[in-house]
């Protein structure tokens, strides 16, 4: 595939960014501390800083890097607005994780497998600490089958399906999961948010459909403390997945690299694997990028066996950190639509430049968006088809005002 990519190149926009790049350098070493102390050598807007953490997602790395590496150096002010929003962010994950719990148990008990995907477990994997990694959900694979049996079982555990919302009809359903792999559900007394996944993936072209009725299917069982055990995907399929999941969404989120760059450290031949399970499932370049992003940021070693041409490295690499430095950092990408469907397309096309009945499944999945369908009348939403296309670039015909996070 080319020659090795071995040149850092640096895409950061400000000096905020690179101290929250900084700052989501694991582990916890002398190396981190050593570049936040050279980020904040450069004059710092604290409450640019504050607003692209809390966009990205980082506060709880944020926290614990800035309170361990440069307390001295942070004002008395922006220290504590970092403290006060962990520690509430760390009692949400831990509510979080009694209900991933809870939840597991209760789709056991109707006799439904199910995997916990990223969430507590995650946090577990990767920082040994749940109050680390914001989590706003919690995410729940299920095999197809038994997707309709979980609805009613989270229906029963007090969670209303808020997407799709409207749709009880059966063909409507089954139309619905031809283009989507999850249900997203809300339980009113709590504010607790569940996502029921049926596969892991909405597109093929982003790995395979796991289907979890095959018993020899491996996955772990994570301690989550108290005597709290999850289900989730084993740690090389887990950060197979997890790369897959970041380039599906352009990596506007610093936060969803930085979970992988923690596993990646975790052991020398962690990339390695990484390359040769997505081999497996055919998805080596977004492994790829998702390790040429690690490497640029925070100096992660690249597998020796790696290839990769130069220009498509540049381009996967200017993508990545387009997405996540839109408005410097601190806007949310949906804001700008027209911005990010050409980031957005442009590293599809990186990524699958060779594959043209991927790029076609990835545009056709690009134009189905369920509130779409759900705002047409029940007696034409058969049409949505035909409609789908002038709905898409109505949707994109202009900007959303930018609002401050």
């Amino acid at each position: 595939m080319g020659k090795a990519y071995t040149a850092q190149q640096t895409y950061f926009h400000s000096p905020e960014f690179s101290l929250a790049v900084a700052v989501c350098m694991w582990p916890d070493s002398e190396n981190r501390a050593m570049e936040i102390g050279r980020c904040l050598d450069r004059q710092i807007d604290w409450s640019h800083f504050l607003r692209v953490v809390n966009r990205h997602r980082i506060v709880g790395l944020a926290n614990q890097a800035l309170t361990r590496s440069a307390s001295r150096r942070v004002p008395t002010t922006i220290a504590l607005a970092l403290k006060e929003h962990a520690e509430t962010l760390a009692r949400k994950s831990l509510r979080s994780a009694g209900e991933a719990s809870r939840l597991v148990t209760i789709l056991r008990s109707a006799g439904i497998r199910c995997l916990v995907l990223k969430g507590a477990p995650l946090a577990m994997l990767a920082y040994g600490n749940l109050g680390l990694r914001h989590s706003k959900d919690t995410d729940l694979l299920v095999s197809r089958e038994d997707v309709f049996r979980a609805d009613e079982a989270l229906r029963s555990a007090g969670y209303r399906r808020t997407m799709p919302a409207s749709f009880d009809d059966g063909k409507l359903l089954q139309a619905y999961m031809k283009n989507r792999s999850e249900f997203e559900y809300m339980q009113a007394k709590t504010g607790l948010q569940t996502d029921l996944h049926c596969r892991l993936h909405n597109i093929s072209a982003f790995g395979p459909f796991l289907k979890l009725q095959n018993t020899q299917q491996p996955w772990q069982e994570v301690d989550l403390g108290g005597g709290l055990r999850v289900p989730t995907l084993q740690e090389d399929d887990l950060l197979a997945y997890l790369c897959s999941h970041g380039a599906r969404h352009v990596w506007f989120r610093l936060k969803w690299l930085a979970d992988i760059g923690a596993l990646l450290a975790k052991s020398p031949e962690a990339g390695s694997r990484l390359l040769q399970t997505s081999r497996q499932h055919r998805t080596e370049r977004i492994a790829m990028q998702a390790l040429l992003l690690c490497h640029t940021f925070w100096n992660t070693p690249l597998p020796t066996q790696m290839k990769v041409p130069k220009w498509v490295a540049r381009g996967l690499v200017k993508m990545a950190c387009s997405a996540m430095t839109v408005g410097n950092g601190t806007t949310e990408p949906t804001e700008r639509s027209l911005g990010i469907l050409r980031i957005r397309l442009l590293s599809y096309f990186y990524l699958f430049y060779n594959s043209p009945r991927f790029l076609q499944e990835i545009l056709l999945n690009e134009m189905f968006l369920p509130t779409d369908m759900e705002r047409l009348p029940a007696r034409i939403r058969f049409l949505y088809p035909l409609l789908r296309l002038p709905l898409f670039m109505t949707r994109h015909s202009g900007h959303r005002k930018s609002s401050q996070p």
